[in-house]
Formats: C-alpha cells, sequence, structure tokens
C-alpha cells in the first residue's frame, strides 16, 4: 500500500527520505516496566550494537547532560567515573563539557 503511494507521489517520498535521513533511529530503553538487571542487558546490548561499526562510539548526549546535572548537585568526577563504569575520571570530564554545552544551546 505504501509503495502504491510513494510511486504515485515522488515529491512525498523524497520528503519522508530527508526527514528520515535527519532523524537516525535511535534507540531507548523503557524503564518504567523494566527491572534493573534488564536496562542494564539493554544498554550492554545496543552499546555491543554501537561498537560493531567500528571506532569510538559518540558520547550518549542524554548522559552527557546528566553528568553536567549531577556535577552541578555536588557529584566529582571520580563519583560520575564510578557510577558509570569509567576507567578514568577525565571521560567524566569530558561528558560534564559537552552536556554543559548541550544545555546552553537549549536555552
Amino acid at each position: 500500500m505504501l509503495e502504491d503511494v510513494f510511486s504515485n507521489t515522488p515529491q512525498l517520498w523524497e520528503g519522508y527520505a530527508e526527514r528520515k535521513a535527519r532523524n537516525p533511529e535511535r534507540y531507548y530503553i523503557d524503564a518504567e516496566d523494566t527491572s534493573k538487571k534488564e536496562a542494564e542487558k539493554a544498554w550492554q546490548m545496543i552499546r555491543a550494537k554501537d561498537a560493531s561499526k567500528g571506532g569510538r562510539p559518540p558520547r550518549e548526549k542524554l548522559v552527557a547532560v546528566e553528568c553536567a546535572n549531577l556535577v552541578d548537585h555536588g557529584w566529582s568526577c571520580d563519583e560520575l567515573a564510578e557510577r558509570y563504569g569509567w576507567q578514568d575520571p577525565l571521560t567524566a570530564n569530558k561528558y560534564v563539557r559537552q552536556g554543559r554545552n548541550l544545555l546552553s544551546k537549549s536555552g
């Protein structure tokens, strides 16, 4: 059915393709009905899929904003590193900087 619509209206397909290219699929975990163990397993699966693309995965924007917020509420980079399992607290510092940058752009 969609194929018929798109074949009869190519401009509709072009608009759809452009919007899809600008908004790539993203994974999310619905934590409302999910146990901590299930959420952690889902997170590991998502990270493993991203890692298969090669290279260092990009920093998660939501984690960056959360890190900035936590530091503003008294957390240290050492505490963030422990929370997220990072070996180096400098990683937490990079997330904090990115989170503050994102927050400053949003409003």
